[in-house]
């Protein structure tokens, strides 16, 4: 318990507003907490980005459904394919081991998925985050030049530890055999008459 406690006033030292700095403020993605979902926007002058998530509330083992719409202001519909990324701040905030492999080691590389278009043109897809804590979600898509865009979200403890399942898991086995080893060993198999 006393770890955890101690991950967490560590986690809560690190201000998430840095992992975005590199994106520069009009590449970040506004976010609104309908109660429900976090409502997604984003615009520049070539295309916007609108989405919403599957819950206001992230959690850690919970999967996350994010769709999203890209639309054009001038020009042809947007019809490629989107990267979304959910990867916990602290594997971008050390950037002086940037560019190294050893750098990845011990950090959480996070959910990365491509996603093409789907029905009813929208890009629809689900990641589960490993940890909790502040994360980076990044959208990036490429129409006439490369977009990233990004914002902070806050993944938060699982409802249920997880050595509950496990507990619940072992409980079911120790009983099944214990009914097992019952029925096996009685002594009367004689069938009524």
């Amino acid at each position: 318990m006393f770890a955890s406690v101690y991950l967490t006033f560590l986690l809560s030292q690190v201000a998430p507003e840095e992992a975005l700095t590199a994106l520069g403020p009009a590449n970040r993605l506004k976010v609104n907490d309908s109660g429900a979902v976090l409502e997604l926007a984003w615009a520049d002058a070539e295309h916007r980005l609108r989405g919403s998530t599957s819950s206001a509330l992230p959690r850690v083992g919970e999967a996350l459904n994010v769709s999203l719409s890209v639309g054009t202001i001038d020009g042809p519909e947007f019809s490629g394919p989107i990267t979304v990324t959910l990867r916990p701040v602290q594997a971008l905030l050390d950037k002086s081991k940037a560019l190294r492999i050893e750098s990845l080691e011990g950090h959480d590389p996070g959910a990365v998925v491509t996603v093409q278009r789907g029905e009813g043109g929208l890009w629809t897809t689900t990641v589960t985050p490993r940890q909790e804590g502040p994360h980076v979600l990044e959208i990036a898509f490429r129409g006439g030049r490369s977009k990233v865009v990004g914002a902070i979200v806050t993944v938060q403890p699982s409802r249920l530890p997880p050595w509950v399942p496990w507990v619940f898991g072992a409980a079911l086995v120790v009983v099944s055999v214990a009914v097992g080893l019952s029925w096996v060993f009685r002594g009367d198999r004689s069938a009524p008459v």
